[in-house]
């Protein structure tokens, strides 16, 4: 179970309002597209966590995204409509410092959930998407170079 959240920027303007799919086939359809969860909002019992064994450590900047793929393929998820979180954009998020390596980890998690047939063979779509946030995202490190390494 999950919920939408909203981003501001450091002075308090709302730059974001997610908009994550509802029901568990909308999300199915739809998280090899994006991580239709934020993941400080969600959460799920423990007994189907324990068994589904947890994160995956190879996964580090991405173990929510590839658990959570191992979870959708498989049970009910849901996300309820309401705005139950707000986070502030900073340019020393984790997201960004790791912003190449968050990504190529996300690909090598969506290949394996097409190839287990977890996901329609189709939705391998969504990897050409990510292929290209993979180089986006080598492009915007190699051009932010300096202020990465004065963090």
């Amino acid at each position: 179970m999950g919920a939408n959240f909203t981003r501001t920027d450091e002075k308090g303007k709302v730059i974001l309002k997610s908009n994550f799919y509802q029901t568990w086939p909308e999300i199915k359809n739809h998280i090899l597209e994006k991580n239709q969860f934020k993941h400080a909002c969600w959460f799920a019992r423990y007994d189907i966590l324990k068994k589904e064994g947890f994160y995956n450590e190879k996964f580090r900047f991405s173990q929510d995204y590839e658990f959570l793929l191992r979870l959708v393929a498989k049970y009910p998820v849901a996300n309820l409509p309401d705005f139950l979180m707000k986070d502030v954009a900073v340019k020393e998020a984790m997201s960004q410092q790791h912003r190449l390596a968050q990504a190529w980890l996300v690909l090598r998690a969506q290949i394996p959930a097409i190839l287990r047939g977890d996901y329609p063979i189709w939705q391998g779509v969504y990897v050409l998407r990510t292929l290209g946030y993979v180089a986006n995202s080598a492009k915007y490190m190699v051009t932010h170079l300096h202020e990465i390494k004065d963090r």
